[in-house]
């Protein structure tokens, strides 16, 4: 560089290290945030494939995963009535046996 290396930016002339570790460093921080937004949507793989069933309540996440459908769709669910949830001070669980009920009523009627 004709500058010694020093201050990349003011030359105009980016350096390929320096641009590798800007774009790295945007990862980073933009990436945990664009893994909750996946997730939170249901399109995230499940880490955990073998969900723990034996649980007698879950959260909304977990939730969405057993039934296999989006928090957005859950939460309609529970806006239709379809599927009941218990509370826990704030927080909105649902017990596997009404997971278990919806989607065995999801079977015989042939909803969604």
């Amino acid at each position: 560089m004709a500058n010694g290396g020093s201050n990349k930016r003011s030359t105009g002339i980016i350096d390929h290290d320096f641009l590798v570790a800007l774009v790295r460093e945007q990862i980073r921080q933009v990436l945990p945030e664009a893994m909750r937004e996946f997730a939170d949507n249901g399109n995230a793989p499940d880490p955990n494939p073998k969900a723990n069933t034996d649980k007698l309540r879950v959260g909304v996440l977990e939730a969405a995963r057993i039934i296999g459908v989006s928090r957005t769709r859950l939460y309609k669910h529970v806006r239709d009535g379809t599927i009941k949830i218990t509370k826990d001070g704030g927080r909105t669980l649902f017990t596997m046996q009404e997971l278990r009920a919806f989607v065995a009523r999801c079977e015989s009627d042939g909803l969604d």
